[in-house]
């Protein structure tokens, strides 16, 4: 009986040695059950931040794209009405140029004409051959 005793104080303390490790074993269990619950939490909260940040990100990228095409469609349309101003310009400048080298002319004309003015020599309104008044009454060159 002793011996029956003493076995099952062996066995009794095998099984509190063994009830003890279930235990240990069970409460790191629970303990990494309970941070990977937390690292859940935390993930969950980390995503919905995430995603609200995406959505505003989002929003604001189109918004600026928007604003940005505007910008753009205006530049393009600034660029164009530059382009027809410096056509305009430069016609204007052509014909300015045209219009100088016509007075040069005249003022070569007018100066060669000088000494002729006294002696009866005009210019015809037509074609602005001069003519002497002499040879011809009829206020304009034989022509006309």
């Amino acid at each position: 009986m002793a011996r029956e005793i003493q076995l099952l104080q062996e066995s009794n303390d095998q099984q509190s040695s063994q009830l003890r490790e279930f235990r240990e074993q069970i409460s790191r269990c629970i303990q990494e059950r309970d941070q990977f619950r937390n690292d859940t939490q935390e993930l969950h909260k980390n995503k919905k931040t995430i995603e609200k940040q995406y959505a505003f990100d989002k929003i604001s990228n189109k918004e600026r794209e928007v604003k940005l095409q505007k910008q753009a469609q205006q530049l393009i349309k600034e660029q164009n009405e530059l382009k027809d101003e410096i056509l305009n310009l430069r016609m204007t400048c052509k014909q300015l140029n045209a219009d100088k080298e016509k007075s040069k002319a005249r003022i070569q004309k007018l100066l060669q004409k000088k000494g002729k003015f006294d002696s009866g020599f005009k210019q015809c309104k037509n074609c602005n051959k001069e003519y002497n008044e002499k040879e011809n009454f009829n206020w304009s060159c034989r022509t006309h």
